[in-house]
């Protein structure tokens, strides 16, 4: 979730951009985007991807958002959001909102290219919490007890809604 897409080391130190596309077949790193949030830039790739695709062929979307990892820095308009509906604002939860919105996006886009019905959506995640938010589950990240693995998964596709075969 840089704002720079630069990947920083503890040092403090850039280790070079992290946010690269495809482009004609060449490996791009995206350097003109500085103050855009990377949700940002994760939707307007997407909404590209869909629009210039081969209709005629599948498509398969991997789309894995950083969030809610270090450093906090969700998007600004986020807080502002907390506070009108008298929400304590935290920017780990405004990260966790983004990518909330961000999968809003995307279903909205499939269905705008007609493409939601015949889509399977996977949502999960890498592993599990922090050990401090792990309820009862023993072991957390970087761990391999419950803890560390068990994580939600939410499938989304009409059969599961009683609309398809």
């Amino acid at each position: 979730t840089y704002f720079g897409h630069e990947n920083w080391s503890a040092k403090n130190e850039n280790r070079g951009h992290d946010f690269r596309c495809v482009e004609g077949g060449k490996d791009v790193v995206l350097e003109n985007e500085r103050g855009v949030h990377t949700s940002a830039l994760y939707a307007n790739r997407i909404r590209k991807v869909l629009e210039e695709r081969d209709k005629e062929r599948e498509v398969f979307l991997y789309l894995a958002p950083g969030n809610p990892h270090t450093p906090y820095q969700p998007p600004s308009h986020l807080e502002l959001r907390y506070k009108a509906v008298g929400v304590e604002w935290s920017p780990r939860a405004g990260l966790i909102t983004d990518v909330d919105d961000l999968i809003g996006q995307v279903m909205e886009m499939l269905e705008e290219h007609g493409m939601l019905n015949e889509t399977l959506v996977v949502i999960s995640n890498d592993n599990g919490a922090l050990r401090r938010y792990n309820g009862p589950l023993r072991g957390g990240k970087w761990n391999m007890a419950e803890g560390g693995v068990r994580t939600p998964t939410i499938l989304v596709h009409p059969v599961f809604r009683g609309g398809g075969e």
